[in-house]
């Protein structure tokens, strides 16, 4: 009987494996399709502060591109306005 009980268990976790790689193909597409959606420079912006990690500060990307905390703030969020847009 644990046998069995065993082997019922393997399958389920194989069974929630393939679910989670498939969530996750998923996930990633999307992404990537709203990543497409940004300008070059939006999308190393986006990358950089949201999904580097550890992400860049303000002042550290500010600096990269010459502009000024807030003028990357304001890309950033336009770029993450773009991702809620249908």
């Amino acid at each position: 009987m644990n046998g069995k009980i065993g082997l019922k268990m393997t399958q389920t976790i194989k069974r929630r494996i393939n679910v989670n790689y498939e969530e996750l193909f998923k996930r990633r597409e999307l992404l990537n399709y709203a990543l497409g959606c940004l300008s070059p420079r939006e999308h190393k912006i986006f990358v950089e502060r949201r999904l580097n990690e550890p992400p860049s500060t303000l002042l550290v990307v500010s600096k990269k591109y010459g502009l000024s905390r807030e003028r990357i703030r304001q890309i950033e969020m336009n770029a993450f306005d773009k991702f809620k847009k249908p």
